[in-house]
């Protein structure tokens, strides 16, 4: 820890909580685990600074033996200044343990007997890396049950949207994909190269944006495909054969819930060229449409590359003048729909 001071109050005779307190400030990673007050569950804390503090003056009892009152209590304090944060919410909490400097029993703990005392331990690697931090403050989000209204079932936002986004993450870290994982304006986004060897231009692209309440998914060809757009003269052809994939073009998707008959249609993309000259389909997901189809994930990895790969062809001829869109879409009809793509 930072900016903890080394030298021991003159106020404090206790030597375990000083241990303590130089034991709390030599750790590299200040996190302790503790139900507080208020607390529902025992949650991972923040120590953000610790200070001293003693009582005003001493506690008496009387002693009828001596028939006279006897100081019985006084207690010195290690405050702990504790932040986590919950969905958006900071939560800073204070944490004071004592030690009663008039008993034998409190003098004679040790640090980790006064941690324990308290309820208190210390992370491990484990609890850290499952933790989702905020600038150094963990991170806890709501998770809803569904509730059951008038024999209806209502799902709420089961996760935070940043919490969305590291658990895509890790569900695509076992992918051949490159992928980058970052933040964009505070918005948490992932992007990734989709190898598909069968593919026209070899790869195709997608970023993710995982916003508060849906998540906004971009498919789109690679750099040459960019390049051969911006140099093209039959743009105008282009956008008339993305107004067709608007108006004709659907993948289907595959959901193995209740009542699902085969493959169907639950998402649809947007097909547009960007100011960029990036030809792009782009679909907005909510996420209690995410939760409820069970399909989202495979949505974004497979069915919107394999739609943009199979009509990769007819886009590039379009834009290098080897076909108009009327020759494209007339191939497209009879070599790849069939109702549905």
């Amino acid at each position: 820890m930072k900016d903890f001071n080394e030298i021991r109050p003159e106020s404090i005779t206790s030597d375990n909580l000083w241990q303590l307190y130089l034991s709390l400030t030599d750790m590299e990673r200040p996190y302790i685990k503790a139900r507080l007050k208020d607390d529902d569950d025992q949650y991972l804390y923040l120590i953000g600074n610790m200070t001293f503090d003693i009582d005003d003056e001493a506690r008496y009892t009387f002693d009828d033996m001596a028939n006279m009152k006897i100081p019985c209590e006084l207690n010195e304090y290690l405050v702990l200044h504790l932040k986590r944060a919950f969905c958006d919410e900071v939560i800073n909490k204070e944490l004071r343990i004592r030690v009663n400097t008039y008993s034998c029993y409190d003098v004679e703990l040790t640090a980790a007997e006064l941690l324990e005392r308290r309820g208190i331990s210390f992370p491990d690697e484990a609890d850290l890396e499952k933790t989702l931090f905020e600038k150094d403050v963990p991170v806890t989000y709501i998770e809803r049950k569904p509730q059951h209204k008038k024999g209806r079932v209502t799902r709420g936002l089961r996760l935070d949207h940043r919490e969305r986004a590291m658990r895509f993450m890790c569900y695509l870290e076992s992918s051949d994909f490159l992928l980058i994982s970052d933040s964009d304006c505070g918005v948490p986004h992932i992007g990734m190269t989709i190898p598909l060897p069968d593919c026209a231009v070899g790869c195709i692209e997608s970023s993710i944006w995982f916003y508060k309440h849906e998540a906004e998914v971009r498919t789109y060809y690679p750099k040459q495909v960019t390049e051969i757009c911006g140099a093209s003269e039959h743009k105008g052809e282009l956008l008339r054969l993305l107004n067709y994939f608007n108006a004709h073009v659907w993948p289907d998707q595959i959901y193995d819930g209740p009542g699902a008959k085969g493959p169907q249609i639950y998402l649809a993309p947007r097909f547009y060229m960007t100011e960029d000259c990036d030809v792009t389909a782009t679909t907005i997901i909510n996420y209690q449409v995410w939760d409820i189809i069970g399909a989202s994930e495979e949505y974004i990895i497979h069915y919107c590359p394999q739609v943009l790969s199979v009509l990769a062809p007819y886009v590039v001829c379009v834009l290098t003048g080897a076909l108009t869109a009327d020759e494209a879409i007339e191939r497209i009809e009879n070599e790849v729909l069939n109702g549905t793509f």
